[in-house]
């Protein structure tokens, strides 16, 4: 597959946005000003040789990686909905850890981390599920910038609206 024309800083923007899919970002870091980011990101994603060249280089990556995206969306969804108690019970007051044989190896997955102490008593870490949502809303949409704008106002109780013709406004 041929590489699609593209400026030295358009592809440094493909580059930069196959990162983490943060359009706006990805504009910064390839060198278009903080000010202008957010439309030179928008009217890039739209330019047919860019959307080319970001799905060259995912497939590039996924390639690269032998992961696809839904086993990536798979494995982080595992880490959102874990739970200590998968790995924990309670006998007599006394935590301890479950007989690991007997649970579902991809479940084990979520572990972090299993210390034990001088002491013998043991500390189990899973990975963060708040980091693995925050990848989620990522991946799926959800942590757009203009999301994270409406979600402020909101916060303040700031209603924003949009007009039939996409334009967005706040009511009197």
């Amino acid at each position: 597959m041929s590489q699609p024309l593209l400026t030295p800083k358009q592809e440094r923007f493909c580059q930069e946005y196959i990162i983490d899919l943060n359009a706006t970002q990805a504009a910064t870091r390839a060198g278009y000003s903080v000010k202008t980011a957010n439309q030179q990101a928008a009217r890039m994603l739209t330019n047919v040789n860019i959307q080319a060249r970001i799905a060259q280089l995912q497939e590039q990556r996924q390639e690269r990686t032998q992961l696809t995206q839904d086993e990536v969306i798979d494995e982080l969804g595992l880490i959102a909905r874990a739970n200590i108690e998968d790995f924990l019970t309670i006998e007599n007051e006394q935590v301890k850890l479950q007989d690991f044989s007997k649970i579902d190896r991809k479940k084990l997955g979520v572990i972090q981390s299993i210390k034990k102490g001088r002491d013998g008593s043991i500390t189990l870490s899973l990975h963060s599920k708040m980091s693995a949502l925050g990848e989620l809303a990522q991946i799926m949409g959800l942590k757009t910038d203009l999301n994270l704008a409406i979600a402020s106002f909101a916060k303040y109780g700031i209603d924003v609206k949009r007009t039939e013709d996409g334009k967005w406004f706040i009511p009197d």
